[in-house]
């Protein structure tokens, strides 16, 4: 989606006829077809794979930015170098939704529950421990920058890392549509791939 936000030059409504653009799929095989293998997951590929195998083996990956603040120590203790966070020219949040159902099956106490759940996750205490695992404030009453207790965030300038006060540009995520053809695409060429042991 990034990529695809990025070769246009677009930060919204992105179509499908974008992603059937062969000056895309170009850039997209440009981009896929220089990954040896694919990982089944972010945190572990960056666990299992890349901090062990390091420089040698890898240039550049894409994932979450709070991956690289907590794994930073590891990487010193295994690479004897720290990893380096580049933002790219457009960025995504992964921001993960909490919902309460509206079902006919949902009683009202559960969606009561499921609402005093929620406003605890988003409390300024529990938002300033999730700093320590490097995820972003929803609680604009927080900030990367406080003096919580283990956050990583304050800890990077000993790697020479200095973490974007607020990520932007933001791509805005496109619709299902748009993701279903982009997924369709990828399976075309790259589905049954090679998979490592991250």
């Amino acid at each position: 989606m990034r990529r695809n936000s990025a070769i246009f030059k677009e930060q919204r409504e992105l179509t499908v006829q974008q992603i059937d653009n062969p000056q895309f799929l170009s850039y997209f095989s440009d981009i896929e077809g220089a990954v040896s293998a694919f990982g089944r997951t972010s945190g572990t590929f960056l666990t299992n794979v890349v901090i062990p195998l390091g420089p040698p083996e890898f240039d550049i990956i894409a994932t979450y930015e709070n991956l690289i603040l907590t794994n930073n120590k590891t990487a010193m203790a295994v690479q004897h170098q720290p990893l380096q966070l580049f933002y790219p020219s457009l960025n995504i949040v992964s921001d993960h939704p909490f919902a309460i159902l509206q079902g006919n099956w949902v009683t009202h106490e559960q969606q009561m529950a499921a609402r005093i759940f929620r406003d605890f996750l988003l409390a300024a205490p529990q938002q300033r421990l999730a700093l320590a695992t490097g995820f972003r404030p929803a609680n604009v009453n927080v900030h990367i920058t406080d003096n919580a207790p283990g956050n990583v965030f304050l800890q990077q300038s000993s790697y020479n890392i200095t973490p974007k006060l607020a990520i932007e540009p933001l791509a805005q995520v496109p619709t299902s549509t748009v993701i279903n053809e982009l997924i369709k695409q990828w399976k075309i060429k790259y589905d049954g791939s090679p998979t490592t042991l991250g």
